[in-house]
C-alpha cells in the first residue's frame, strides 16, 4: 500500500484541477510527515496513516494510551499575521486528539495537543469549518482570532 502519492500523481493532479505549485507541494508533504513523526516520538506512538488520525499514541504524559492522533502542521505564516490548519472538518469523531506543530520559527517549534472533544466545541473555524487560523505572534502584537490562539495557548506543550 503506498502512503504518499508519487511526486508525478501530485503534479498531474495539480494542473488537471488549476493549482500549480510543485514546491509548495512537496513543502507541504515534507512539512506534514516531519510533524507525525515528531508527534510519534512525543508520544511514544506509531504512525499509522488514516481517514481521520495519523498516530497512535503509546504510553506519555501527553495524550491517553492508546489515543489516535489527528496531525496538523502549519510552517508559513499567513498575510503577516497568522497561522492556519486546514482539512480538519472530517476529522470530527474520528480522533481523540488534534496536534498542532507550529514550525514557523526554525528555532522554536510549538506543539499543542488538544482534546478533540474541547476542539470541535471551543474552535472558531472558518472556510465551512474546515480552517482553523490563530495568532502568529500569539496576540503578543495583535487581536487576532483570540479564542483560537487561547486555545493554542492552553494546549501547549513542553517537550524539550
Amino acid at each position: 500500500m503506498m502512503l504518499l502519492k508519487s511526486k508525478n500523481e501530485i503534479m498531474s493532479e495539480r494542473t488537471r484541477t488549476g493549482y500549480y505549485d510543485q514546491d509548495r507541494d512537496l513543502n507541504n508533504i515534507l512539512y506534514a510527515k516531519y510533524a507525525e513523526y515528531v508527534i510519534a516520538t512525543i508520544t511514544n506512538g506509531l504512525e499509522i496513516p488514516s481517514r481521520g488520525y495519523d498516530v497512535i499514541a503509546g504510553k506519555n504524559k501527553y495524550t491517553d494510551e492508546d489515543a489516535r492522533v489527528e496531525v496538523k502542521s502549519t510552517y508559513m505564516i499567513q498575510r503577516l499575521t497568522c497561522l492556519r490548519i486546514g482539512n480538519i472538518k472530517s476529522k470530527k469523531g474520528k480522533c481523540d486528539y488534534i496536534a498542532i506543530v507550529n514550525m514557523s520559527d526554525d528555532d522554536n517549534h510549538q506543539i499543542s495537543i488538544i482534546p478533540a472533544d474541547v476542539f470541535f466545541k471551543r474552535a472558531q473555524r472558518i472556510s465551512d469549518g474546515d480552517e482553523f487560523i490563530w495568532s502568529a505572534s500569539m496576540n503578543q502584537t495583535d487581536k487576532i482570532k483570540v479564542n483560537n490562539t487561547d486555545l493554542v495557548r492552553e494546549y501547549l506543550i513542553d517537550y524539550k
